[in-house]
């Protein structure tokens, strides 16, 4: 759970290895799963603060529920040990985000 946890919130590999006293080898190993995860913010972009379209407000919307969805999850876990993937947390935004990264391989291809 630690080392999930500190690799979602952008700790590096290499430092959440050598404070965790193991090997970068053994954390990509366990943890790969979480990269797509990790590159999330990377692949989606950046939302101009400035901008009033529909979109965009849709957008913040999604993020901020999302956000408070992740902090109601996350005292879950930290009280109970339940870990949900998110998948479970909420499928329609996982979806979405699916269907987005689809688009953009699309684009970029």
């Amino acid at each position: 759970y630690y080392a999930t946890q500190r690799l979602l919130e952008g700790i590096p590999i290499h430092d959440l290895a050598e404070q965790m006293g193991t090997s970068v080898l053994m954390i990509t190993k366990h943890y790969s799963h979480l990269t797509p995860l990790m590159k999330a913010k990377q692949f989606a972009g950046v939302i101009d603060p400035n901008a009033t379209s529909g979109e965009a407000a849709q957008i913040r919307a999604i993020m901020s529920a999302q956000m408070a969805n992740n902090n109601i999850l996350n005292l879950v876990q930290m009280g109970t040990g339940l870990v949900m993937p998110l998948i479970a947390q909420s499928p329609e935004l996982t979806d979405d985000f699916e269907n987005r990264l689809k688009a953009q391989r699309r684009k970029s291809a």
